[in-house]
């Protein structure tokens, strides 16, 4: 069991996370995928951080090539962009996010629990006609369960907590 300190609670939860590898969505994100676990792998969340919080390799030639690569502006399709990625990994590592970096999403997205779906698709300009929205909102508000269950029983104190992070 691996505890860490929340720096923002003083907390200590038992949080690992897993790296799963670079991706793009359809959305043309270039993003690292994590799989986050709280208390051995009984509770997980995904987690995605953006190219931009990876690091050189070690080496002139790969940091060299790391930053032309972060600079080009380069065609924006998907299947340069899978090209592009590959270069990326070849030149550089993933950053693994820190708890507090996963609990301040966890914590943003929990406040959804407290806003009807209406109220919460006109906040973040969903569409509340949307299936995809619904099941984005009820994913966002499931994650004020996750972390109840890791030891956070007032979401109110939490959120304040994490209001200038």
């Amino acid at each position: 069991m691996t505890k860490t300190k929340s720096e923002i609670t003083g907390k200590q939860i038992d949080f690992s996370i897993k790296h799963v590898g670079l991706f793009v969505d359809d959305n043309l994100w270039q993003h690292d995928k994590w799989i986050v676990l709280f208390n051995g792998g009984e509770f997980t969340t995904n987690y995605s951080t953006g190219i931009g919080h990876r690091k050189p390799r070690i080496g002139s030639q790969c940091q060299s090539e790391f930053e032309r690569i972060m600079n080009a502006n380069y065609k924006k399709n998907k299947q340069n962009l899978i090209h592009v990625n590959n270069t990326i990994e070849k030149n550089s590592l993933p950053v693994a996010p820190k708890l507090d970096d996963v609990l301040y999403s966890l914590v943003i997205d929990s406040e959804a629990e407290n806003m009807s779906f209406s109220d919460w698709c006109s906040n973040f300009g969903y569409d509340d006609d949307s299936m995809k929205a619904n099941k984005i909102y009820n994913a966002c508000s499931q994650n004020a369960d996750i972390l109840r269950k890791i030891g956070f029983s007032d979401l109110e104190e939490l959120q304040s907590q994490f209001s200038d992070y």
